[in-house]
């Protein structure tokens, strides 16, 4: 019934464009507005660098179009264009609802979809552009996905979408005579809600309906991808292929549309960089046998091959034109064979190989660069270029280096091979057929090695190996050095150059030192500790490792322990250093001027930087940091007044005034007030705003014009602080007559 469509719907109208499901399920696909349309069809949707597209428009909603990500599980690509008839943020799984719908406000009609829809199409979506394709046949990849289904297939509600392409050689039934290439394989048959179901060409088709809507299509629960994708059903992953004329221009509109209603989102999935232009054919040039771009006179001749680029129609031939650059060396005719001018990659063949022969003669020439050009009428598309080399025939020669080994140590021997043409064979007087050998001799011995090339010619190599006496490699050296300063230890060496060398430290194995040249051997190091030499090889034998060397470090070290000041602006911070190892005296250099070089005292807060040297220039440095106090603790106020705990106001000329004396130099900015109460809570004498002098003489004794009699009073007074802080103290007072 149609009615609970529309109730269920109504309800959803009063959302946003923008509305976000949530929660987002665990591992769902993921969209986003992040794009422009022009980056959506030219970094997402185009492959290759060559890029023929212009004239990008969106077609309806801007919500209805963007990004996708984190598909691969569910559509079998993982990113792409999604093109909607609602927000694409309802698209996002988890699957928790079985009427999803955000409404563009009924905008009707579609210029190609109206053409073939069951009802009236609305909130049609989509992306159009001009593009030009480099082969006879572009293809891209692409799902569609509805919430029609499954409870609407076959009904009028059978939400549609197309590529339209329209241009040169093309002719349907569409605007601008454009066709529709949104069909299933092997058929004419338009994708659709009606034509991809649970009971029509089910094998293109993905369950993803909720319980309900599955029991009222009489079909089995059985979804595939609840958590991952809103949509209730959609199809495998499908190709569509457009057949075209290179370097022409053509326009492509890709559209969906609500049909019969606006309710219930559909969509399309465009699979990014599937959108393959095709490509120049390529050519490589090589010679007979080898993938070397060389060919030589009186041995092997050249080729050239063509290749067909990606996505070009296989089952057709391809022509290809090209001609011989001007800036080639050799002669048609008379250092090659004339080529034609064109050749033709058979039909269902990929490559097509052009053979090049050689014309020798007898001049002593350089090397001689042929190149041939195919040349593209597409803009975009630069020739495409390949240099075949043709040289001449070098004599070949083998030769050794002088070799004396170890007697009974196995060495590696082989002739460095020049002219010629490679690959090439060896055989030996040992009748071994590889070009090195691994052996072992125990007095002078001489080999011979035939060499053969490809072109038959050969050469005669011999050498003669000698024996020599196996050397020693011995380190030596022993060293004080500072914390980070470098060593310098000696290997004295034997034998033949290279050398190689592996060492210990302090038992462990470190890398191993190789081609050294100079002898003695004097190498760096950076690290206290023991230096065993294990391993000593010359150019040709295993030689005799011996040797200790030592480093012994004679840094100096520091530490330190501190005190922070205690109370804000009172300067009584410490530091005590303690220096140990290194070799005395040591010279200490502080940043700041301070009292004591070891012991310092009285530091205000702040970063003190210490330098120790001693006396063979080892030097450390610490910094050190007397973080400033937050608070002021009742202690550090308490030292700054002095309050009398009597006075006798009996005018004898002593202690006649209840006095406060006041420490010079301190924090305390103002007394906001003294009140001064007798024993029963009365205020007898009350003072504001006085300024913290040294003494400041405050109260005579007399209450009410009266001199107060002998007994015990309170007296409490609000100090304001440096930070604008107040704290209040309080305390006995007695006069005594």
């Amino acid at each position: 019934m149609k009615t609970t469509r529309y109730i269920s719907i109504i309800l959803l109208c009063f959302c946003s464009i923008g509305f976000t499901k949530i929660p987002i399920a665990m591992d769902s696909i993921e969209t986003a507005f992040t794009y422009t349309p022009e980056e959506l069809v030219k970094d997402h949707f185009i492959r290759g660098s060559c890029q023929n597209v212009d004239n990008i428009q969106t077609i309806g909603s801007e919500f209805g179009l963007g990004y996708f990500s984190n598909a691969q599980d569910v559509l079998g690509f993982s990113k792409g264009i999604i093109i909607s008839t609602g927000s694409i943020e309802d698209a996002v799984g988890p699957n928790d609802d079985i009427e999803t719908t955000t409404s563009f406000n009924n905008v009707v009609g579609d210029v190609d979809l109206d053409i073939f829809s069951t009802s009236v199409v609305l909130d049609a979506t989509g992306i159009e552009f001009d593009f030009i394709p480099f082969s006879n046949q572009v293809t891209f990849k692409y799902a569609f996905a509805s919430e029609e289904y499954c409870e609407f297939v076959g009904s009028i509600f059978n939400d549609n979408f197309g590529f339209f392409v329209s241009g040169p050689g093309i002719n349907g039934d569409f605007f601008n005579n454009a066709i529709n290439v949104a069909t299933l394989p092997n058929s004419g048959d338009y994708v659709s809600i009606n034509s991809v179901n649970h009971i029509t060409n089910t094998s293109f088709y993905i369950k993803n309906e909720l319980e309900a809507d599955a029991t009222q299509c009489g079909t089995p629960f059985a979804p595939n991808y609840l958590d991952k994708i809103e949509f209730d059903g959609f199809t495998t992953p499908l190709k569509a292929t457009i057949d075209v004329i290179p370097c022409e221009t053509y326009h492509i509109r890709l559209v969906v549309g609500d049909v019969g209603d606006d309710k219930l989102d559909s969509a399309v999935f465009l699979e990014s960089k599937s959108f393959d232009l095709g490509g120049k054919v390529n050519l490589i040039a090589k010679s007979e046998g080898s993938n070397e771009p060389i060919a030589y006179e009186n041995c092997r001749n050249g080729e050239f091959v063509f290749t067909r680029g990606v996505n070009t129609n296989i089952s057709l031939p391809l022509q290809v034109n090209f001609t011989i650059s001007p800036i080639s060396d050799p002669i048609e005719g008379i250092d090659f064979e004339v080529l034609p001018s064109s050749i033709t990659i058979p039909a269902n063949q990929n490559s097509f190989v052009l053979p090049v022969n050689i014309l020798p003669d007898a001049l002593i020439e350089t090397p001689e660069r042929l190149r041939l050009e195919i040349d593209f009428d597409c803009e975009c598309l630069a020739s495409s270029q390949a240099d075949l080399f043709i040289e001449d025939l070098v004599e070949m020669e083998g030769t050794f280096e002088e070799i004396y080994v170890c007697p009974d140590q196995e060495f590696t021997i082989g002739p460095a091979v020049t002219g010629g043409v490679a690959p090439y064979e060896f055989i030996w007087n040992t009748s071994a057929t590889t070009q090195f050998l691994m052996v072992t001799v125990n007095e002078p011995t001489n080999f011979t090695v035939t060499i053969t090339d490809v072109c038959g010619d050969t050469a005669l190599a011999i050498t003669g190996v000698g024996i020599q006496e196996q050397p020693t490699g011995t380190l030596s050296g022993e060293q004080q050095i500072c914390e980070g300063d470098t060593a310098f230890l000696i290997v004295e060496m034997e034998g033949n150059p290279p050398w190689s060398i592996t060492y210990l430290l302090d038992g462990i194995e470190q890398a191993t030192i190789q081609n050294i040249s100079n002898n003695p051997f004097v190498f760096p190091v950076f690290e206290k500790g023991t230096y065993e030499l294990i391993n000593f090889e010359d150019a040709y034998c295993d030689g005799i490792a011996i040797g200790i060397g030592t480093v012994n470090s004679s840094g100096v070290n520091l530490t330190y322990t501190f005190s922070s000041p205690i109370c804000p602006g009172v300067d009584d911070g410490s530091i005590s250093l303690n220096i140990s190892d290194g070799v005395p005296p040591f010279n200490t250099l502080w940043d700041k001027i301070v009292n004591d070089e070891i012991n310092p005292t009285g530091l205000a807060p702040g970063i003190y930087n210490i330098s120790v040297t001693d006396a063979n220039d080892c030097l450390v440095t610490e910094t050190i940091e007397l973080p400033s106090p937050v608070d002021y603790t009742p202690d550090c106020i308490e030292d700054l007044f002095y309050v009398p705990n009597a006075f006798s106001p009996n005018d004898d000329g002593e202690n006649d005034f209840f006095t406060i004396h006041f420490v010079a130099n301190n924090f305390i900015t103002n007394v906001k007030s003294v009140k001064i109460f007798n024993r029963w809570g009365a205020l007898v004498f009350e003072n504001n705003n006085i300024l913290p002098n040294s003494s400041v003489t405050l109260w005579d004794g007399v209450f009410k014009g009266e001199k107060m009699n002998s007994g015990v009073f309170v007296w409490m007074m609000e100090m304001e602080l440096l930070d604008g802080g107040s704290q209040l103290f309080s305390g006995d007072l007695n006069i005594v007559k």
